[in-house]
């Protein structure tokens, strides 16, 4: 079987495009064995993240990709916040 969370890097942001929050913006923080971990920094936290099945999420292109040692809420939230202002 093909692991299905190729391709994805923990700190890089992504938009949900299926689901509950879909056309939110979150950044992997992990992955699970065939899901991602997404945290927000808000109500999806590096401590509690949403497993999220690879293919309800779209990857942006261009988007900056976090050390996995500086994965903090704070952090997440502020780059979240540059994409967002960037689109």
């Amino acid at each position: 079987m093909a692991d299905r969370t190729a391709g994805f890097n923990p700190g890089q942001i992504v938009t949900v495009s299926a689901g509950r929050e879909t056309g939110s913006r979150f950044m992997v923080i992990g992955l699970d064995e065939n899901f991602l971990l997404l945290a927000d920094g808000r109500k999806r936290t590096v401590r509690k993240p949403k497993r999220k099945n690879p293919r309800h999420v779209e990857a942006l292109t261009g988007s900056a990709i976090l050390p996995a040692g500086s994965l903090t809420d704070e952090a997440i939230r502020q780059a979240l916040r540059a994409v967002q202002e960037e689109g």
